[in-house]
C-alpha cells in the first residue's frame, strides 16, 4: 500500500464528512413532521422532547466527530495532537451550521424547496469546514493575514447563515 498524500487524505475525509451529513439530512424527507404542539414554558420558550427533535443534535454529534477526524489529517497536526481540546474553537462553527440546518430541514415542508436548502446547507458547511481547516496553519507570519482573513469569511458566512434560517 501507498502512503496517501496530505492533501489525498485531506479530501477523502472532507468528502465522507459531507456526504455522510448529505445521506442523513437527506433521510430527514422521510421522517413524517410532527403536529405542532405547545410544551413546557421556560422563561418564555416552549420546549417540546421528542425523537425528530434529538435527530439535529445526533446530527451536530456526528459533525463534531467528523471535524476531529478531518482535523487530524492536517499537515501540521503535530502541534496539536495530544490536545484535542485546542481544537474546541474550530469545531464550533461546523457543528452548529449543521444543528442549525437539521432544525431547518426537520422544520421545513416536504417539497421541492427542501432541497434547495439542503443543497445550500452543505455548501456553506463545506465553505466553514474548509475555513476552519485553512486557519489550523502553524503561526508563522506569512499565515497570521490568511487566517484572520479566513477566520472573518468563515464568521460572516455563518452568521449569514443564521439570519437566512
Amino acid at each position: 500500500m501507498t502512503e496517501l498524500r496530505v492533501e489525498n487524505r485531506y479530501i477523502n475525509c472532507f468528502s465522507i464528512i459531507l456526504a455522510t451529513l448529505a445521506t442523513f439530512f437527506a433521510a430527514l424527507y422521510i421522517i413524517p413532521r410532527e403536529p405542532v404542539t405547545t410544551g413546557a414554558n421556560l422563561f418564555g420558550f416552549f420546549i417540546n422532547f421528542s425523537v425528530v427533535g434529538l435527530v439535529p443534535i445526533v446530527l451536530m454529534l456526528l459533525a463534531t466527530g467528523g471535524c476531529f477526524w478531518l482535523f487530524a489529517t492536517h499537515p501540521e497536526r503535530g502541534n496539536f495532537a495530544g490536545l484535542p481540546w485546542v481544537l474546541i474553537p474550530n469545531v464550533v462553527l461546523p457543528s452548529l451550521a449543521t444543528l442549525i440546518t437539521g432544525t431547518m430541514l426537520t422544520q421545513l415542508e416536504r417539497n421541492p424547496i427542501w432541497w434547495l436548502a439542503l443543497g445550500f446547507s452543505l455548501v456553506i458547511i463545506g465553505v466553514i469546514l474548509n475555513a476552519e481547516f485553512s486557519v489550523l496553519s502553524p503561526t508563522r507570519e506569512d499565515n497570521k493575514v490568511r487566517q484572520r482573513k479566513a477566520r472573518e469569511k468563515d464568521l460572516r458566512v455563518f452568521i449569514g447563515y443564521f439570519l437566512l434560517d
